[in-house]
C-alpha cells in the first residue's frame, strides 16, 4: 500500500502582523518557516496531541493540577495554590501564585524573554519601567486604586 507524503508549503501562507517582526522575533519566525518547510504529513494521518502522564492520553486541567501536587511538595515555591483556600476565589490564589513568581506578562518580564516592545514603560502612567512591583503598588494609578478599596473596606490609610 503506498502512502503519499504531502509536504507543507509556507511559501504560499500571507502573515498579516500589526507591526512587522523584528529582531530576534524575526529570526525565530525565520527559524520556524525554515522548519516548517522540511515537516511533512502523511495523508490519512489525523493530526492530534498525546500527553503520556495519563492513561488516556487526555490533558484536562484537574488531571494537570493532581499531576503537578504530587510531584511538587507543598513547600515549593512553585507549587500551584490549590489547596482550595475557602476565603480566596481560585483565580485571585492563582494571580497571588503568578505574582509571587514574577510569572505576570508586565513589560519588564515580556522584555526578559524577547519579545518585542515599543516600549518598556508603563502603559498608564509612562514615567517608569512597568515590572510588577511598580503595577501593583508604586503606579500612582495603582497607589490612587488602593487608597479607594482601603476607603471601601473602612481601613484608615497606613503611614511608613
Amino acid at each position: 500500500m503506498d502512502t503519499e507524503i504531502e509536504t507543507v508549503d509556507t511559501s504560499t501562507h500571507v502573515n498579516e502582523w500589526a507591526r512587522e517582526p523584528r529582531g530576534i522575533t524575526a529570526a525565530e519566525l525565520q527559524q520556524l518557516q525554515e522548519l516548517l518547510g522540511t515537516f511533512s504529513f502523511v495523508n490519512g494521518d489525523s493530526d492530534k496531541w498525546k500527553w503520556h502522564m495519563h492513561n488516556n492520553g487526555l490533558l484536562s486541567t484537574i488531571v494537570f493540577t493532581c499531576q503537578l501536587n504530587e510531584k511538587l511538595p507543598s513547600s515549593n515555591a512553585y507549587a500551584l495554590p490549590t489547596a482550595r483556600n475557602k476565603f480566596l476565589p481560585q483565580k485571585v490564589g492563582i494571580f497571588i501564585w503568578r505574582t509571587k513568581l514574577k510569572r505576570l506578562p508586565v513589560r519588564e518580564e515580556l522584555d526578559k524573554k524577547c519579545i518585542d516592545l515599543d516600549t518598556l514603560l508603563c502603559p498608564v502612567c509612562s514615567s517608569k519601567i512597568e515590572y510588577v512591583e511598580h503595577t501593583l503598588l508604586t503606579c500612582p494609578f495603582a497607589i490612587d486604586d488602593w487608597s479607594q478599596v482601603r476607603r471601601w473596606w473602612g481601613i484608615n490609610s497606613c503611614s511608613g
